[in-house]
């Protein structure tokens, strides 16, 4: 099972649902790890980003949401799924663990999927490993964007590299426009990643390769730009409103 093929592409419904039975028990394990890291060995916050993402979060579910000049503000990806899990389980540390840990174990269904035939010690090892990577363990009990463009990136690289193939095309078209949009929402390094698909594209175009799935692509993303910077135009009278609060900001590395 190569990488890049899409997670569940091909499969029958009874066959997704058995797989699914298989990978509850190592991603249980891996939550019940997670959650003692979580209760034993909290690192505690940076000071400034994730409480700003927690209090914009809390802003959001009690209905008292600004845009202004806030950078974070627009990082939609991060606050939306906080605020709801702050409406589940209360506005704690516990549900910054949740809202982080869940976008995390989203990432393992590529890796899941390409090592599902292997032994079950195999396979839960593999889990365990990208679970407790330090990056991820510093910060699945901190409500930050960077998880959320992990998991973007990941799709747009899977979608990508399935397109040859093609099994179902809507379907690896529909994931990189996922992957571009959840980047995008979640914080302005989207930039850095953008440039390497760029280059893929006119490489693909050179060689007559995927024209279909970047048609596909370039269009959706056409519609969803429209939708965005329109939107902002309508409800806040300023197209880029977000642009304007990186440079208010001085984030222009942000």
């Amino acid at each position: 099972m190569q990488f890049w093929k899409i997670p569940f592409a091909g499969l029958h419904f009874r066959e997704v649902a058995c797989w699914m039975r298989v990978l509850g028990l190592p991603l249980l394990r891996c939550a019940g790890l997670l959650g003692l890291h979580f209760t034993c060995f909290h690192g505690g916050y940076f000071g400034y980003d994730e409480l700003e993402y927690t209090r914009l979060a809390a802003d959001w579910w009690h209905w008292r949401y600004e845009h202004d000049l806030n950078l974070y503000a627009y990082r939609w990806a991060v606050v939306v799924p906080l605020a709801m899990w702050y409406g589940l389980l209360g506005i704690n540390d516990f549900s910054n663990f949740v809202s982080s840990t869940s976008v995390l174990f989203i990432v393992f269904l590529p890796l899941a999927n390409l090592i599902r035939s292997y032994p079950f010690g195999a396979f839960f090892c593999a889990l365990l490993y990208v679970a407790v990577m330090p990056h991820h363990l510093m910060y699945i009990e901190k409500p930050m964007p960077d998880i959320p463009v992990e998991l973007g990136f990941l799709l747009m690289i899977t979608g990508w590299a399935a397109s040859p193939d093609r099994p179902r095309p809507w379907l690896a078209a529909g994931m990189f426009v996922l992957g571009v949009v959840l980047c995008f929402l979640a914080k302005e390094t989207f930039l850095i990643f953008y440039l390497v698909f760029v280059v893929l594209l006119i490489v693909d175009l050179s060689k007559g390769r995927a024209s279909w799935f970047w048609a596909v692509v370039l269009g959706s993303l056409l519609v969803f730009s429209a939708l965005y910077f329109g939107g902002f135009y309508v409800l806040q009278g300023d197209a880029l409103a977000r642009v304007r609060a990186i440079f208010h900001e001085r984030f222009v590395g942000a």
